[in-house]
């Protein structure tokens, strides 16, 4: 999951679909448990509903199912991976209604890159198909993160991945007439490697796009904040967080002044950063350990529901 109040319209993300066929709902104002799903995944996943929040399809970077639960037309062969942190984001393309871009980033131990598919939802009855626009490179090799942040206009949308083994992002901008193959290039921040469990952790965009953040797991254990540019896609100003063996999950507060930060020691750990404490050392030391989550013996994944509350979410397993 990601903060979905930085890109969708409320509806838009009313329905999530992740962990080991499980799933909530938001059309009644509070989180519904939805027990129908088809998805099993370790990690990533991504879900998507029509502006009214109707369901219409689900990922877990692999697989497509539509809002009946079932394969989606050409849907099968994504080359995502549901052990990818971020395996897959859903993105509407600006001006439409009916196509949508599913980009997926590999498993920390294969090189296949960030990837686009497109889905037609004029296709298939209604129920959608993905076309032959599917698979398509954009970039490779990257590490296991991937998130989005509407462009300073409100209408266009920066797609934003990391390389190997550097310490590049690189910024896609999607607009209406589709994806712009040349990517913004910037080189700052700590290099991702080269052991293979420093590939693993989340990118979180905050609510106003205004900020970038990310985990790098093991053995560096650290977490990374940048200033982010929407006009120009471009991170700056990092400021990294130390110590923080097996870092892994990150989320923004819905008035984007607070940061929160997940391990996955055990038990796992979740602090609080003040995004307005003052200077970049006064910001690190802002960080207080707010929960510990002695019942839980692995924390995965969170994210933010609708009503802007900080929640929890699977894969959990409570003792």
């Amino acid at each position: 999951m990601w903060n979905a109040k930085a890109l969708y319209a409320q509806l838009e993300a009313n329905n999530w679909y992740f962990g080991n066929y499980a799933g909530v709902s938001f059309s009644s104002g509070e989180p519904i448990a939805l027990l129908d799903g088809a998805l099993s995944t370790r990690e990533g996943c991504a879900t998507i509903s029509d502006t009214n929040g109707n369901l219409l399809f689900y990922t877990d970077g692999q697989t497509v199912w539509n809002k009946n639960h079932l394969l989606m037309q050409n849907g099968g062969g994504l080359l995502g991976h549901p052990s990818s942190t971020q395996s897959a984001i859903i993105v509407p393309k600006p001006g439409s209604n009916t196509i949508y871009y599913i980009f997926t980033v590999p498993q920390a131990l294969n090189y296949d890159g960030l990837r686009y598919s497109v889905v037609d939802m004029t296709l298939a009855g209604g129920l959608g198909a993905v076309t032959n626009q599917k698979n398509i490179l954009l970039i490779q090799p990257v590490v296991e993160k991937v998130t989005a942040v509407r462009h300073a206009n409100n209408i266009d949308i920066w797609v934003i991945t990391h390389g190997r083994d550097n310490n590049t992002f690189y910024s896609f901008l999607i607009t209406s007439a589709g994806v712009n193959m040349i990517p913004i290039i910037t080189n700052i921040g700590t290099i991702h490697g080269p052991e293979t469990s420093n590939y693993v952790g989340y990118m979180k965009s905050s609510p106003d796009g205004n900020y970038l953040a990310y985990a790098i797991q093991y053995p560096l254990g650290i977490f990374e904040l940048f200033s982010f540019n929407k006009t120009t896609g471009v991170p700056s100003n990092p400021i990294t967080f130390t110590n923080y063996l097996q870092a892994y999950g990150l989320e923004f507060s819905p008035d984007s002044q607070k940061l929160y930060l997940g391990r996955l020691k055990q038990p796992p750990e979740i602090y609080q950063v003040d995004l307005n404490a003052g200077s970049s050392t006064a910001i690190i030391n802002s960080a207080t350990l707010v929960e510990l989550a002695s019942r839980v013996m692995r924390l995965e994944h969170y994210s933010l529901d609708l009503m802007g509350k900080f929640i929890l979410l699977s894969i959990i397993v409570i003792i």
